[in-house]
C-alpha cells in the first residue's frame, strides 16, 4: 500500500530568537481573474477574492485597492484578511444616508485624511482609511494568500460584482532562511512534541528552492535534497520534500540523535541550511512517540476516515466494511523506536525482518478494546506504520471510531472506520 503524506496539514507554531537580514522593498500584487458576482444576502456568504504573495516580506505597512461595483452600499461588508487569518474592516454596512456611495477604484490607506465610511463618495477613486487600521498587518509576514472579502448582508434582489483587487505591500524582504512552525505532519494529540522516525512538516521563508523539490522514489531518503539541508542538534536528517516555504522531513531514531539525553524527553534543535546560510533554531521537545493515524476524507458526510485495509485486500470504506472478527491493517505514523535495533530513519522497510515498535502499541473501535496482532514498520514504505487490529465481537455495524494508543498519547480525535 502506497503511503503519501501532505505536509501542510497540523503545523504548530513557535517563535525564536534570530538575526534575520532584510532588504527594503514595495511590491504590489493584483488578481488578475474575471470579476467575481456578489450573492444574494440569502446565501450567507461572501464573494471572495484572492491575490497570491509569493515572496516573505516583514510589512511595515500595506495599502489595498478595491473596485467593487454595486448599487447600494449599505447592503455591504468589505473586509481584508491577511495569510495568518488577520481581518480588518475596510467597510461594514456604511453610508446609510448616502447608499449610492461607490467602492470603484477605491484605496485604503492608513495614511490618508479620513475613512471611507465618513466620506461616502459618490465618485470613483480615492484614498481613504478603513473602518479598522491596515496597521494590523504591521511586523507579519506577507507570504501567502490574501483575500477580499464581499458579503450583501441587506438584500436579496441586488446585483453586483468584485472586479478587482490589488495589496501593496512595504517593508523588510526576508533574504535569510527563516523557521516559523515545526510539527506533526499528521494531526496527533500530541503536536507540541516530535518523536523517533515521525515525519515532520517544517514551515518558514526562503528555507528552500522554488518550485519545490520532491526525493527521487524509490530509494533512502536523502540528507541534501534541492540544496537543502535539516538538521536536529547539527546533525542532518532525511528529507522527502523542499520548497521555499514547506519541508517534511523524518526524525532519525534516538541512537542517531547527538547530543541528546539517554532517556527521551529532552529537548532537540531544528535548522536548515539553505543557499550557503542557517536559519534560526526552534527548540522541540523530543518524546518517545507521537500516535497518529493516515486518515482520508469519505466522499459521505466528509467524513475523516482511517487508511485501512480489510482482510480480504479492499480498502474500508462504505462499500467495503470490515466483518466482525476479521483483521483490518491500519496506517500510521508517530509510534516510535523499532526493534531490532539499528534500522535507519528514511529508508524503505524490509520483508524481512519485520521491525516492531518497542512500545506496545493498544487500539480501540468505538470505544471497545481491540485486539492487535502487530505493530511496527510497513514494509515496502518509509516512515509508515503498520498496525493489525481484529474487529471484537460486538461491534456495531456501521461508521465506528478508532483510535490508536500507547503510553505517550493516542492518535486523533473523530477517525472512523466501516464494519459490517
Amino acid at each position: 500500500m502506497k503511503i503519501r503524506k501532505s505536509f501542510t496539514s497540523l503545523l504548530v507554531f513557535a517563535t525564536a530568537g534570530c538575526s534575520m537580514a532584510f532588504a527594503q522593498v514595495t511590491n504590489t500584487y493584483s488578481y488578475t481573474g474575471p470579476s467575481l458576482p456578489i450573492l444574494f444576502d440569502a446565501n450567507n456568504a461572501p464573494t471572495l477574492m484572492q491575490v497570491q504573495v509569493p515572496v516573505a516580506i516583514s510589512i511595515s505597512s500595506i495599502t489595498t485597492t478595491i473596485s467593487v461595483n454595486y448599487p447600494f452600499a449599505p447592503d455591504l461588508n468589505v473586509y481584508l484578511f491577511g495569510p495568518d487569518g488577520t481581518r480588518t474592516k475596510l467597510a461594514e454596512r456604511n453610508c446609510t444616508s448616502i447608499p449610492q456611495a461607490t467602492l470603484v477604484n477605491a484605496t485604503f490607506s492608513d495614511s490618508a485624511p479620513q475613512r471611507w465610511a465618513t466620506v461616502c463618495p459618490q465618485q470613483t477613486g480615492g484614498t481613504y482609511q478603513g473602518n479598522e487600521p491596515l496597521s494590523n498587518y504591521r511586523g507579519k509576514i506577507s507570504s501567502g494568500t490574501w483575500t477580499l472579502a464581499v458579503e450583501n448582508n441587506g438584500s436579496n434582489s441586488r446585483v453586483g460584482t468584485v472586479d478587482a483587487f490589488s495589496v501593496t505591500i512595504n517593508g523588510g524582504l526576508l533574504t535569510t532562511p527563516t523557521i516559523s512552525a515545526v510539527g506533526s505532519a499528521a494531526a496527533a494529540q500530541a503536536i507540541y512534541a516530535i518523536s523517533p522516525g515521525e515525519f515532520i512538516g517544517i514551515q518558514g521563508f526562503n528555507i528552500g528552492p522554488t518550485p519545490g523539490v520532491l526525493a527521487p522514489a524509490g530509494a533512502a531518503l536523502p540528507t541534501t535534497l534541492g540544496g537543502v539541508q535539516v538538521t536536529i542538534n547539527d546533525q542532518a536528517i532525511p528529507l522527502y520534500y523542499v520548497s521555499s516555504n514547506l519541508i517534511g522531513a523524518i526524525v532519525p531514531y534516538q541512537a542517531q540523535i547527538p547530543n541528546n539525553p539517554p532517556l527521551i524527553g529532552g529537548q532537540v534543535t531544528v535548522k536548515v541550511i539553505y543557499g550557503g546560510q542557517t536559519s534560526n533554531g526552534l527548540v522541540q521537545n523530543l518524546t518517545s512517540s507521537t500516535p497518529a493515524l493516515f486518515t482520508t476524507t469519505n466522499d459521505i458526510n466528509t467524513v475523516v476516515v482511517a487508511k485501512a485495509v480489510n482482510s480480504d485486500g479492499t480498502i474500508n470504506g462504505p462499500n467495503n466494511r470490515a466483518a466482525v472478527g476479521s483483521y483490518i491493517a491500519l496506517y500510521a505514523q508517530g509510534l516510535g523506536p523499532v526493534q531490532p535495533a539499528g534500522f535507519q530513519a528514511g529508508s524503505t522497510a524490509p520483508n524481512t525482518p519485520l521491525y516492531t515498535t518497542t512500545t506496545q502499541v493498544f487500539a480501540a473501535i468505538g470505544g471497545q478494546t481491540t485486539p492487535v496482532s502487530f505493530s511496527g514498520l510497513a514494509p515496502a514504505t518509509i516512515g509508515a506504520y503498520q498496525v493489525n487490529i481484529q474487529v471484537p465481537a460486538g461491534t456495531p455495524s456501521g461508521q465506528e471510531t478508532i483510535y490508536l494508543y500507547n503510553a505517550a498519547g493516542h492518535s486523533q480525535d473523530n477517525v472512523f472506520i466501516w464494519i459490517k
